[in-house]
């Protein structure tokens, strides 16, 4: 393994340590938010009205939750014209068969007709 041959000395130390590059820079690009008054970099988000935004959000999410009954009470999903909910899933997957055989398998590319190809 490597070694040091000689000690490092304070000088050298507090040279490297204090070195201009790892200083914390000074910034000039603060602004007064114009919505809430906090202050906030120029080309960024003010934090407080982006955690007000989140909030909000997050409780409209709720609400349309609740009104459509969350994800498991026979809510339409899809183009596949699968309806999430117990049976009527499992029946649609009988019909088809299997999940590949309801498309091309891959989204966006053509289904490949395999019929003219013989096996055995």
């Amino acid at each position: 393994m490597a070694a040091p041959k000689n000690r490092r000395s304070i000088e050298v130390n507090r040279c490297r340590r204090r070195n201009p590059q790892k200083l914390i820079k000074v910034k000039n690009h603060i602004d007064v938010c114009p919505e809430c008054g906090h202050l906030k970099q120029k080309h960024i988000l003010c934090g407080y009205c982006y955690e007000k935004v989140r909030k909000e959000t997050a409780e409209i999410r709720r609400q349309m939750g609740k009104q459509e009954g969350g994800p498991l009470q026979g809510s339409y999903h899809g183009d596949r014209g699968a309806v999430l909910g117990g049976d009527t899933l499992r029946a649609g997957f009988r019909a088809r068969g299997s999940l590949s055989e309801s498309g091309s398998g891959r989204p966006g590319l053509p289904r490949t007709d395999t019929s003219h190809v013989s096996r055995g």
